[in-house]
């Protein structure tokens, strides 16, 4: 391997299309578009299987861990593993499907190469995963090499032990500006033709769930920033940010993967779109500049996201909000809990109505709320059992980061 591995994630709609598009303008990187969730998804359900446990399908969502002990043990157990787990070559097949299905609608020139997946172990299959990102986007000699795959997160902690010199870029945005986005997804009028695929409300979450996987992330972006093992190792970067003052940050990421920077990497003429024409715009806010980065959608959310739905999301995510520097108008008062546990409830009938979107709740939003209520109170009255910490902040630095930034 003469190139180090590099290994992004971030959220859906959460501007990691951005930060690939500028670094991937460097002749030292090369990343691929969100093309192995379900690579990310079996290996999970292998570790669980390895200990007796059921896996998830590989389209279901990956889970966000919150309030159970089950839960819990699921995550740690995913933390505690490493690549060298056996793959079932049995699941080969089924595996290569989702991952095309997933690749055809970001990372199209990946697919010729897909039976290039293959291997005794995961290690192998990641392997393998890269050299289909090389081989697809036709790279030369590289200092990076890897591929962005939003939700997984908390998978740097096994990649990181596997692949040594792999370095890892998490990239968070206002979870507001991200859900706005995101629900827009099937009214959106595209000229990107990457995006002018069929939509359906089934690519999109409840509001519930995407809120507590955007917590995950940050939760596991921040904690995995403090460990020994992973110093120098993540670079955690603000989707506003990257934005509002493009070649700072441009600078911060290629300082911190040791490449040069050159101001092309901020000019979006030369951004190279995943299926190998010229980049456009892919954001679901309607008419929005052909080419420049942009500010405008930092706050669209203000303007179409309704009071009672900013009021659930703000109930799951304001102290994380907060700790990751955004303003927030924070649950302070009955009103406020009693319209987002309407939403939540009207959302969730809808979906059982319907059968759309994805979801991680519980489908009973009275115990949903009545947790994030719970976790809320641990906010303000100081809790010191591990166990209880573990299961409402998933990692008692995020706990302590949270509180911090709450005083």
């Amino acid at each position: 391997m003469d190139y180090n591995p590099l290994f992004i994630s971030g959220t859906s709609r959460g501007g990691t299309n951005l930060a690939i598009m500028m670094l991937s303008v460097s002749d030292s990187v090369g990343i691929a578009q969100d093309p192995f969730l379900g690579l990310y998804k079996a290996f999970n359900n292998a570790v669980l299987l390895e200990h007796g446990l059921n896996g998830n399908g590989l389209n279901n969502p990956l889970d966000e861990y919150y309030y159970y002990r089950e839960k819990i043990l699921e995550m740690n157990l995913l933390q505690k593993s490493d690549l060298s787990i056996p793959f079932d070559k049995s699941e080969l097949e089924q595996l290569k499907k989702v991952i095309v299905n997933r690749m055809a609608l970001s990372s199209p020139l990946l697919i010729p190469f897909i039976d290039n997946l293959q291997g005794k172990r995961y290690k192998d299959l990641f392997d393998s995963a890269l050299d289909i990102v090389r081989l697809g986007r036709s790279e030369g000699k590289l200092e990076w090499l890897g591929f962005n795959d939003n939700w997984t997160s908390e998978f740097f902690g096994p990649l990181s032990k596997s692949y040594k010199k792999a370095k890892f870029i998490s990239i968070i945005r206002d979870v507001r500006g991200a859900i706005a986005s995101h629900v827009n997804l099937v009214n959106a009028v595209h000229t990107n033709p990457l995006y002018q695929y069929k939509k359906d409300a089934s690519m999109l979450a409840l509001t519930m769930s995407f809120a507590r996987c955007w917590r995950k992330h940050v939760a596991f972006s921040y904690h995995f920033q403090q460990l020994e093992e992973m110093k120098d190792r993540l670079l955690v970067v603000r989707y506003e940010d990257l934005v509002s003052n493009p070649e700072s940050e441009t600078r911060i990421m290629c300082d911190f993967l040791g490449i040069g920077y050159s101001s092309d990497m901020i000019d979006t003429n030369n951004f190279i779109s995943p299926d190998g024409g010229l980049w456009q715009p892919n954001s679901n806010q309607g008419v929005v500049p052909q080419s420049g980065i942009f500010t405008s959608s930092i706050t669209k959310w203000k303007e179409t996201l309704s009071q009672d739905m900013l009021d659930l999301i703000e109930l799951i995510t304001g102290p994380e909000l907060t700790m990751c520097g955004y303003e927030t108008g924070m649950m302070n008062n009955n009103e406020n809990i009693e319209s987002a546990y309407n939403y939540h409830k009207q959302e969730s009938n809808n979906w059982v109505g319907g059968g759309w979107g994805w979801r991680t709740d519980n489908h009973n939003p009275e115990l949903d709320i009545s947790f994030e209520l719970f976790r809320r109170n641990a906010i303000i009255n100081k809790i010191d059992n591990e166990e209880l910490i573990e299961l409402l902040f998933l990692f008692p630095d995020i706990y302590q980061k949270i509180r911090n930034s709450s005083q």
